[in-house]
């Protein structure tokens, strides 16, 4: 559905669901978390975040704060504003991995607080698997923003969760590992320290070596991977490998 053709569909649906089954149902809660994904999807998050929260709001009341539905709605919100805040940072440098410091997000805390919040929930409830893709991806994005918050040690040891629970699920060849590998190599890297680079040098090959599989030679996602492994060839002093993943990430632009 194109992003022009939503806001006239999204209200006819909503009125239709609230005039049905009310203002506070689980159906409506259930639609707002549809057409918040129809955003997400477009990469319209703001949007998305406001139709995710209204969405979090009534299933809070129907359903109770401790009910997966509520996990589901946390782990979506904390989920867009991850992506909402890398995507403000690709348009501010399209080099940067992560922000410095001293210029770190509200969104990033956000993620934070509602991810936790999805996990603990999912973990505690009796009638939700532990190792599941939902868990999996709340484990990921954790990770993420937790590096954006200079969290290092911490962001490594829930993207490893996230890794072996997607190994466990998806088999060693699937991209969702790759986009793991990938971050779980951002966050040795900007450790810091031989050992930590070694690592990082490690996980990025390994996020390479899937993605070519999966996505050939010449994509976009190939040159973020080839960048970032280039860099952590040249603070290890492997001038020539770094050389040649740079070229190759020229020849994907």
């Amino acid at each position: 559905m194109a992003t022009s053709d939503l806001s006239l569909h999204d209200q006819t649906e909503i009125q239709n669901t609230t005039q049905r089954y009310g203002s506070e149902s689980p159906k409506l809660a259930s639609l707002l978390s549809k057409i918040g994904m129809s955003y997400h999807c477009c990469g319209e998050y703001s949007r998305a975040l406001s139709f995710f929260n209204e969405s979090l709001e009534i299933r809070i009341k129907s359903s109770g704060k401790e009910s997966l539905s509520v996990a589901n709605s946390r782990q979506r919100i904390g989920v867009s504003l991850i992506e909402r805040s890398e995507e403000q940072d690709r348009n501010n440098s399209n080099a940067a991995t992560m922000r410095p410091k001293n210029n770190e997000n509200d969104d990033d805390h956000e993620a934070v607080n509602h991810l936790y919040e999805s996990i603990r929930i999912r973990i505690q409830s009796r009638t939700s698997s532990s190792l599941s893709i939902d868990m999996a991806e709340a484990y990921h994005y954790l990770g993420i923003a937790l590096t954006r918050l200079h969290d290092f040690e911490g962001a490594i040891s829930y993207l490893q969760i996230a890794l072996e629970m997607r190994l466990t699920i998806l088999g060693p060849q699937d991209i969702q590992l790759s986009q793991t590998y990938f971050r779980m190599g951002v966050a040795y890297l900007h450790q810091g320290g031989s050992t930590m680079t070694t690592l990082a040098i490690e996980s990025l090959a390994k996020a390479l070596a899937i993605s070519r599989t999966v996505l050939g030679r010449n994509d976009e996602i190939l040159g973020t991977i080839l960048y970032n492994l280039g860099n952590a060839y040249l603070v290890n002093n492997n001038d020539e490998e770094a050389l040649e993943c740079f070229l190759e990430v020229f020849h994907i632009q």
